[in-house]
């Protein structure tokens, strides 16, 4: 597959070849707003073709790079007839749309070459996503055709690949280095570049600091918003705000960031950059702009409609993963229909090493919730109470963690407290978490920044649940068969304590959670990961506190899936009574 496409690529570089020599006349054609990618791969490209055609009448149009022009040179200005004449070569734009002079339709024929996420469908064309500029593009199409470069070629070239490549500071590709190095072979004057791109004055001192003391906070995510009267008062135009949104970069915490500046027509440019384990690309095609994985942007219609991208930015960080539930809980109701017919019948129990029950059900739900998970999600981990260990988990991203019957003891007894657990770990972080009661037929679930909603069946309307705002006359849960004397000398010595109840399995937190209840307390260190999983998420999303005796959280998907410490469920932090 890699050398057809290779003979593909370059069966159309030969093309573009064979295009250039074919026309006396070639104009260079950039995006609007030109950066310093675009205009240097316009300027880089018209002095390689001068140098190495030197019959041909080459021009650069646009407007250029302002700040570059006096390193690399002034664009072209030429009339239609020129145009008409000539073989247009379009650089660094995804959408004719963008194509700052729209001129370049009235070419005879026309070539575009980019590297941002295709939208167009157009031949002849070079598009290389994988690519970090237009510039390296041409880079390597100089090197395969051999061309001459002179140091003004490769000084504009140069720039391009700095500024799209992000001064090389976001996990740059070896080919980047390698088209680098070949370009300084060449003479590129890296000095004079990074000396006009890091040059400031005083208005942009204080239009940074404007920027420093106005940005906002979404849920992982910064932003800041300029209105026409706020960029007057600047004298800063909205072009120059939105693009300088990277000042908003490498905030701990914060791996996507964007930028909203009012045009004078009162549209919005908006500009959103990220960090390499997200895509801020889809989310600018949504709003139909464009650009990379990593940088991206859209003009929107008018203020109002930012609030649906901050809405869109929010889902980007922190991912509903719709899918997953629904998965998740399909997956646990195909199984609760398994458990309740084994419920229903005179089932054995076997004793297992760690002398915890485990019957008929247990096995044929772990079976069931596995093998319909597994068919969706073939590439995610298993960690489940009833399977083998398989420890390439803890390699993987991803873990679905499961116990089919929690709380096997309250199903040996049938007293209908017993629940199915599933959960999604992330970087050791839950993400998605189910519990169903397969008695009642409720469904208890949450995402992670989404909050935790309860059904009273499958078919009912989610309602989002949360704990009570109590600090007095609390309710504590306590385990039908697990809670131990220091649970109950603890319990005894808080006259805030004012009722107590036994529930089985995840029930107790996720009463805690529905808010009919306040506290429990499990000081042993009898559960596993399994039992807790998903009881964690829903407790913490829905406003409640899940620790473990010294405060700290339970991280998943562990190479020991024990939980030594025990931990405590609140509804708040003043209601940890836990004394030392």
């Amino acid at each position: 597959m890699k050398s057809a496409f290779f003979k593909i690529m370059l069966d159309i570089e030969n093309k573009l070849i064979e295009l250039i020599k074919n026309n006396q006349i070639i104009t260079i054609f950039g995006h609007v707003f030109p950066d310093g990618d675009c205009y240097g791969s316009q300027i880089g490209l018209k002095e390689l073709l001068k140098i190495n055609f030197p019959e041909k009448q080459i021009y650069a149009l646009g407007t250029g790079f302002i700040k570059m022009i006096p390193l690399c040179g002034k664009m072209d200005e030429v009339s239609d007839e020129i145009i008409a004449s000539s073989l247009a070569i379009v650089l660094d734009s995804s959408t004719f749309e963008r194509v700052e002079d729209q001129r370049f339709s009235l070419a005879k024929e026309i070539f575009f070459i980019d590297h941002h996420v295709k939208t167009i469908n157009h031949e002849p064309s070079i598009i290389l996503e994988d690519k970090i500029s237009t510039t390296e593009i041409i880079v390597e199409l100089a090197k395969t055709f051999k061309f001459k470069f002179n140091s003004l070629s490769a000084t504009a070239l140069m720039l391009g690949l700095i500024t799209d490549g992000g001064r090389f500071l976001y996990n740059p590709s070896e080919s980047e280095f390698s088209n680098a190095t070949f370009l300084l072979n060449n003479k590129a004057d890296l000095n004079a570049i990074y000396d006009i791109l890091y040059e400031t004055t005083k208005l942009d001192l204080s239009f940074k600091g404007y920027y420093y003391s106005h940005f906002k906070e979404g849920k992982g995510f910064l932003y800041i918003i300029f209105t026409k009267s706020e960029l007057e008062s600047l004298n800063i135009s909205a072009h120059k705000a939105a693009i300088n949104v990277n000042l908003l970069a490498n905030c701990k915490d914060y791996p996507v960031w964007a930028a909203f500046s009012e045009n004078e027509d009162g549209t919005v440019k908006a500009e959103f950059r990220c960090k390499q384990e997200y895509d801020v690309s889809s989310l600018a095609i949504y709003f139909n702009g464009g650009g990379h994985k990593c940088a991206s942007g859209c003009t929107l219609s008018s203020l109002s409609e930012i609030d649906k991208v901050l809405q869109k930015l929010e889902e980007l960080v922190n991912p509903f993963y719709h899918e997953e539930l629904k998965a998740m809980i399909n997956a646990g109701l195909l199984a609760r229909e398994e458990i309740l017919k084994i419920y229903n019948t005179d089932f054995q129990v076997e004793i297992k090493s760690d002398n915890s029950p485990v019957t008929l059900a247990d096995k044929a739900a772990d079976k069931m919730i596995s093998s319909y998970l597994k068919e969706k999600y073939p590439n995610y981990a298993f960690l489940t109470e009833e399977s083998i260990d398989d420890k390439k988990r803890l390699t993987n991203r991803y873990c679905f963690i499961i116990d089919p019957v929690d709380g096997t003891k309250d199903f040996v007894a049938k007293n209908g407290e017993f629940a199915t657990n599933i959960a999604l770990c992330k970087d050791h972080e839950i993400v998605v978490g189910v519990v169903i009661i397969p008695f009642t037929g409720e469904i208890y679930y949450a995402i992670k920044n989404h909050g935790a909603y309860y059904l009273k069946n499958k078919d009912s309307e989610p309602e989002r649940i949360h704990v009570s705002n109590k600090k007095d006359n609390l309710t504590l849960y306590l385990s039908r068969f697990h809670f131990t004397e220091e649970e109950i000398k603890q319990m005894k010595l808080f006259p805030k304590i004012t009722k107590y109840e036994q529930h089985g399995s995840s029930l107790k937190a996720c009463y805690i959670a529905h808010g009919k209840g306040e506290l429990h307390y499990r000081l042993s260190s009898g559960t596993k990961e399994w039992d807790i999983a998903p009881i964690q998420l829903i407790v913490e999303e829905a406003g409640g506190i899940f620790i473990k005796p010294d405060g700290t959280r339970y991280k998943f998907n562990r190479d020991d899936v024990y939980n030594h410490e025990g931990y405590i469920i609140a509804n708040c932090k003043e209601n940890i009574l836990l004394k030392k």
